[in-house]
């Protein structure tokens, strides 16, 4: 059985760090990242300034195989956000769990973009992910500081099951 593993994290390791963000973003903006691995994408967790509860808050994963546009390139899986944890006063935790796994390959590029009212990500002051940068929602280049976002993965589907569905 394969459990889902954190593959790429911008999250600080002391929950204070949180507190360091730089600035918030809202719809249509977005986060870059390349692929450390080759493995099925499960989960992404993202520290939103507010709670959720729309339910057409939605995240896209997309190649990032357009230059001219970050926002344009291969669609490859959507999904709701299906879990909100409060953090004591350092945002909430928005987990989506990809109900149909896109399998990222070792150095593609990839893009999510974040869709509804209800983003408000909040910017680190730091570039951590793999070819990461952020863009907001009227930018066509991605150059930004990373978002704080984590990106669970597991090498095989059979039965892989990711950290937060776990206390689902």
């Amino acid at each position: 059985m394969c459990q889902g593993a954190i593959a790429q994290s911008s999250y600080p390791s002391h929950p204070e760090g949180f507190e360091l963000y730089q600035s918030l973003a809202f719809s249509q903006s977005g986060q870059t990242f390349t692929a450390n691995g080759t493995a099925f994408l499960t989960g992404t967790t993202i520290r939103n300034y507010s709670a959720i509860t729309e339910p057409n808050t939605i995240v896209e994963l997309r190649l990032n195989d357009d230059p001219t546009d970050v926002k344009n390139g291969t669609l490859l899986a959507t999904s709701g956000w299906s879990q909100i944890e409060d953090t004591d006063g350092l945002g909430h935790d928005v987990f989506v769990e990809w109900p149909e796994p896109a399998l990222l390959s070792e150095g593609t590029p990839y893009v999510l973009i974040f869709m509804g009212i209800e983003w408000r990500l909040m910017e680190s002051t730091s570039h951590v992910l793999n070819g990461g940068n952020s863009f907001l929602g009227n930018e066509l280049i991605a150059e930004g500081n990373d978002f704080f976002i984590e990106i669970t993965t597991c090498d095989a589907l059979l039965g892989c099951t990711s950290p937060h569905s776990l206390q689902l």
